[in-house]
């Protein structure tokens, strides 16, 4: 069993999502000095249900449920200090936009000082996306930035993509993604990000990174785990019982604490994650740069 870091609350607990290869998602609050974690509850326990994906500010936790059954998905919104638990969107039953391979439903969800951001469909037309945003007043999600997604944050200004459609796609309606570029709060486009400060891929039969300049770094051919955070700005690996912490634009890697003893990992949300002797460990790269 796998488990994502989402958030931390103020009391110290993490919110986490848990998944494997056999079980379906699952939100849940854990306790990292006992290791205990308690599920969160769903209005829809009647209905057999999975969380895919979440996102957590504060006590606020929204998830995205589905089910096996075709046709739609629930986001759903826990505030862990009431206890009051809202549906924010609830399609399930209806017709839902599928405007490219792989966006039957909501992605990237996020928070930002306080308000839900996540990248869906506009229309059912090929690479139509756009950020959607819902503020703490809101009762309902509103399209913000069309044209644009995978969205991160780094203070008050983000990184974002946008959709480049595959000409003759083996997929009807495939789209890749442009290289980020960076824009205000309000949207405004400042510029595309220096293509020497972020990670494009990772090549693992050749055992070394690949920048966005086309330059490369080298890893070790004991390198395990190799992930890269969203946007390229960090990866991180383990060489037999060392964990380490690249940096793409200081391009300085450093050794993480403890000898590792299980997987290296990044969440979406931007935490660092690793497993040692001593317990487990958790790093909010946004204390580093944004984690982006």
């Amino acid at each position: 069993m796998s488990r994502s870091v989402i958030g931390a609350m103020p009391d110290g607990r993490l919110i986490v999502r848990t998944f494997s290869r056999y079980l379906h998602g699952d939100v849940r609050v854990l306790d990292p000095v006992t290791g205990r974690s308690t599920p969160l509850r769903s209005h829809e326990e009647d209905v057999e249900s999975y969380s895919t994906t979440a996102a957590a500010y504060g006590t606020r936790v929204v998830r995205l449920l589905e089910n096996d059954e075709p046709g739609g998905w629930i986001l759903e919104a826990t505030d862990l200090r009431t206890g009051l638990i809202r549906e924010v969107m609830n399609t399930w039953g209806a017709q839902v936009w599928n405007c490219g391979t792989g966006w039957e439903y909501p992605a990237d969800l996020q928070f930002h000082r306080g308000e839900l951001y996540f990248s869906w469909c506009v229309t059912s037309a090929p690479g139509d996306v756009g950020v959607y945003r819902m503020g703490p007043g809101d009762t309902a999600p509103r399209l913000w930035l069309r044209g644009r997604y995978d969205i991160a944050w780094e203070d008050d200004t983000f990184l974002a993509r946008s959709p480049v459609l595959v000409p003759d796609p083996p997929d009807p309606g495939e789209f890749t993604g442009s290289p980020p570029s960076r824009y205000d709060a309000d949207g405004a486009r400042r510029g595309a990000l220096d293509p020497a400060s972020y990670i494009a891929r990772v090549d693992r039969e050749n055992d070394r990174l690949e920048y966005g300049d086309g330059s490369v770094a080298g890893l070790s051919p004991r390198a395990r785990d190799v992930v890269v955070s969203r946007h390229g700005r960090f990866a991180a690996w383990r060489e037999d019982g060392t964990g380490w912490l690249l940096d793409a634009r200081t391009r300085v890697a450093v050794r993480l604490p403890g000898t590792v003893t299980g997987e290296v990992s990044i969440s979406n949300a931007g935490y660092l994650q690793w497993r040692t002797a001593d317990g487990y460990y958790v790093l909010d790269l946004a204390a580093l740069g944004r984690g982006t």
